[in-house]
């Protein structure tokens, strides 16, 4: 009998196939795990990258990169040769700022937001079916809105409004989650969500930042960030004896996965206005904790080169745009070394 199980399941799968084309039957060892990098080498090293065929979220306060993170991610896809899309709910895509984190937006399929949150889903699901994309960004989810409030009336009181329609946006996503669940799986489409941090718990002692969206927000993802600014280690300058931030640190928390054992894990990112993210920044004050570059007494730095040549820089923003000016530099110092990767540029 055990010589004739091999026969039985790929007769099995073979009948399957057959009556039910879109059931597939695969032994464990044959399900492949495929990530999309967000081209930051530090950060896909925690979280894996954002699973192909599935869902990931990136939430937070207002203004905390998590739309230039999602840009990034694209850039990185379409270098691949990915199709993307990028669904703007909230009207506020700029073209040039895309440009600038390497997106190139004449291949970016851009779907401005429909009048309800139904069409507007209803409209990726068309791309998706006609295999038009391989990567969908909603920003933001917490921005769309359900058709039932456009057409709810308050007859008596606004309160009247609120119990027509309260719970209904956590409704349509639980539905749509539910719906295209398989489909998203079956055309490997990567779907990053952004949504803004909410109070709840007014009323009780109970107030914090939750994600919108209902609970489907949270079960469904295989991978969820909560993103945040912070003044920690953040860019600055020092202009007549006085500190300027010229950015801030993005702070990104690894709240949920399944494809790491790295939940919990907290990474800090460099984020200059109008730059985005300074991953060169960030490698070199990698470099400076790990005595790479060595001094930094009133200012003064030295850097012994792959080649073995002495380099003297003085000032701290000096020696940022040295290694700007270098981007393989430290890799290779790394490699010399025996740490080969460490600094590999990101994101192509």
């Amino acid at each position: 009998m055990e010589e004739d199980k091999p026969r039985t399941i790929a007769s099995v799968k073979k009948e399957l196939a057959k009556k039910y084309p879109g059931l597939t039957l695969l032994k464990g060892s044959e399900v492949e795990v495929e990530c999309d990098a967000t081209g930051i080498k530090e950060l896909d090293d925690i979280i894996r990258g954002f699973r192909v065929g599935g869902y990931s979220v990136l939430w937070g306060p207002d203004g905390s990169a998590k739309t230039a993170l999602a840009l990034h991610t694209i850039a990185t896809a379409q270098v691949l040769g990915k199709r993307c899309a990028f669904l703007d709910a909230e009207h506020r895509f700029d073209p040039l700022w895309a440009n600038s984190l390497g997106v190139d937006t004449d291949a970016l399929l851009t779907l401005q937001l429909a009048e309800s949150l139904e069409d507007s889903l209803m409209g990726v699901e068309t791309l998706v079916k006609g295999n038009m994309i391989d990567m969908l960004v909603i920003d933001s989810v917490t921005s769309l809105v359900a058709e039932q409030e456009f057409k709810a009336k308050a007859k008596d009181k606004e309160k009247k409004l609120h119990d027509d329609t309260m719970g209904i946006q956590a409704r349509r996503f639980s539905e749509w989650f539910r719906r295209t669940c398989s489909m998203f799986a079956r055309h490997h489409i990567t779907a990053i969500l952004i949504g803004q941090g909410r109070i709840e718990g007014l009323g009780t002692q109970m107030v914090r930042l939750g994600l919108a969206g209902g609970k489907a927000m949270r079960h469904y993802p295989s991978t969820i960030l909560k993103m945040y600014r912070t003044t920690e280690n953040a860019p600055k300058v020092s202009i007549d004896n006085k500190t300027k931030y010229i950015g801030f640190s993005c702070g990104i928390g690894l709240e949920k996965t399944s494809l790491t054992a790295n939940e919990g894990s907290r990474i800090l990112i460099p984020f200059v206005f109008g730059k985005g993210f300074d991953l060169n920044r960030m490698r070199v004050d990698k470099a400076l904790a790990d005595k790479l570059v060595t001094g930094g007494a009133g200012g003064r730095y030295v850097y012994v080169d792959s080649s073995g040549e002495e380099n003297k820089i003085h000032g701290k923003e000096k020696l940022y745009d040295f290694f700007e000016e270098r981007p393989d530099e430290l890799a290779k110092r790394r490699e010399a070394e025996g740490h080969s990767g460490d600094d590999e540029p990101a994101g192509g």
